[in-house]
C-alpha cells in the first residue's frame, strides 16, 4: 500500500522513446557526463569492430550498427558512411566520433530510427497498433507509420517503404472492426499522408461513421502530416452523410409525412389516431392531405437523427434499449400498440439496407492519384 502523500508512479508514455534522459556518472567525487544513452538491443553493442558505425539520433541516442547491413540495405547509407559531406539536399548529417567509432548524426529521433533499423536488420519487425499508453521497440502506435515511411523514403529504403505501405493498407481495412473512433480517424490520416489511394481513404472515412468522435477531426489529425484540405474533406463527408440520413428519416414538419420513403412505406407508417392533426397550412392547401406518420415513428426518427448526427452509421439506433421509448409511445395508441412490433420488424429490415446504401452514395472529395483519375476517364 502506498504511503500517504506519496505520488503514484507515472506510467510511461508514447514519448518515452523520443526523449531519453541523459545520464550523469559520478566516481570518487568527480562527475563525468552527461553520458549519452544507447538504443535498445541489438543496437547497443559497442564491441570493437571495423564493421561498426554509430548513428546519433536527433534526440542524442547512440545506435551501434553494421556498415555492411546498412550498405546492402541502401546505396544512400553506403554513401553516407563513406562520404565526408552531405550527399543530397534532403539528407543532412554531421560527423562525430564516439568511443573511437565513426559517428553520424542524423535528424530523425530515436523512435523513428529504431523502427527503421529493425526493418533493415534480419529481426522481427515492429507492429503498429491503436493509440498506446506505452510503446516499446516492437510495439508502436499506428500514427508513427507515416514518419517512419518518410524516413525510409528519405534514405532510399524501397523495400521498407513497400512493407510499410502494405502494413498501413491492411490496418486501414481492419478499422471496420475497431472500437476506437480515434484509431479509425488516424487510419484516415495515415491513408492521406501515405497517399494510399481513394478507396482506402474512403474506407477509413466510411468506417469512422460507426462511432462518435469526441473531438473534432481538426484536433484528432493535428500534427499528423495531413493537409487541411483532406481534413476539411473528412469533416464535410461526415456532414454530408448525416444529411443523407436526415433526408431518409425526417418527417415533413407540416403534416408529419415520412418524405424519405416511397408512398407505400409512408402510408404503412401512418396512423390517423395518434399522428396528430395536420398543421393549418396543410389543411388549407389544395393538395390532398397525406397520411401522417404514427407518433411512435416520429419519436424513433427524432431520437435516431440525434445519434446519427454524431455517427451516421451508428448501430445504436437498432439496439433494444434505444427502441424502448418508441414502444412506450406506441402503447399510448390502441391502433399502434397492436401492430408496432410487426411494423418495426419490416422497417428494421428496410433501414439496415437503406441507410448504408444512402451513405455509400456520398463522395469523399480528396485528392486522387493520377492513375486513379486516368481509370475514371477510361
Amino acid at each position: 500500500m502506498a504511503k500517504k502523500g506519496r505520488k503514484p508512479a507515472k506510467e510511461p508514455s508514447e514519448s518515452s522513446l523520443d526523449s531519453p534522459p541523459g545520464v550523469t556518472v559520478s566516481f570518487l567525487g568527480l562527475t563525468f557526463g552527461p553520458v549519452r544513452p544507447r538504443a535498445a538491443s541489438p543496437f547497443n553493442d559497442s564491441a570493437e569492430s571495423p564493421d561498426t558505425v554509430v548513428f546519433l539520433s536527433g534526440d542524442d541516442v547512440e545506435f551501434y550498427l553494421s556498415k555492411i547491413i546498412l550498405s546492402i540495405a541502401s546505396p544512400l547509407f553506403r554513401s553516407i558512411i563513406a562520404s565526408k559531406g552531405n550527399i543530397a539536399p534532403h539528407i543532412r548529417f554531421t560527423r562525430e566520433n564516439v568511443d573511437g567509432h565513426p559517428a553520424i548524426r542524423v535528424q530523425e529521433n530515436s523512435t523513428i530510427l529504431d523502427a527503421l533499423f529493425r526493418f533493415i536488420y534480419p529481426f522481427e519487425n515492429p507492429v503498429f497498433e491503436a493509440p498506446l499508453t506505452q510503446c516499446t521497440p516492437l510495439k508502436l502506435p499506428f500514427r508513427l507509420i507515416g514518419p517512419i515511411h518518410d524516413a525510409a523514403q528519405k534514405y532510399g529504403l524501397e523495400q521498407v517503404c513497400n512493407d510499410l505501405l502494405l502494413t498501413a493498407s491492411s490496418i486501414v481495412r481492419s478499422t471496420a472492426s475497431s472500437t476506437s473512433a480515434l484509431f479509425i480517424v488516424l487510419g484516415y490520416g495515415v491513408a492521406c499522408r501515405l497517399n494510399l489511394g481513394y478507396d482506402l481513404k474512403k474506407t477509413a472515412a466510411y468506417n469512422s461513421l460507426r462511432l462518435p468522435l469526441n473531438i473534432s477531426p481538426f484536433e484528432a489529425l493535428d500534427g499528423e502530416g495531413v493537409s487541411n484540405a483532406d481534413i476539411i474533406s473528412f469533416d464535410n463527408y461526415h456532414k454530408q452523410t448525416y444529411q443523407a440520413c436526415y433526408n431518409l428519416l425526417a418527417v415533413d414538419p407540416s403534416d408529419a409525412y415520412a418524405t424519405g420513403f416511397p408512398d407505400a412505406y409512408a402510408y404503412f407508417l401512418a396512423c390517423s389516431h395518434c399522428a396528430g392533426v395536420p398543421s393549418e397550412e396543410a389543411l388549407n392547401s389544395k393538395s390532398q392531405i397525406r397520411g401522417s406518420a404514427a407518433r411512435w415513428w416520429q419519436v424513433y426518427t427524432t431520437k435516431a437523427l440525434e445519434v446519427l448526427r454524431r455517427a451516421p452509421l451508428s448501430p445504436e439506433i437498432f439496439h433494444p434499449g434505444f427502441l424502448k421509448p418508441m414502444y412506450q409511445e406506441a402503447q399510448k395508441c390502441k391502433s399502434c400498440a397492436e401492430v408496432v412490433h410487426w411494423k418495426w420488424s419490416n422497417m428494421y429490415s428496410l433501414l439496415i439496407q437503406l441507410i448504408p446504401n444512402e451513405v455509400n452514395e456520398v463522395v469523399l472529395n480528396v485528392n486522387r492519384r493520377e492513375s486513379e483519375l486516368d481509370e475514371e476517364v477510361n
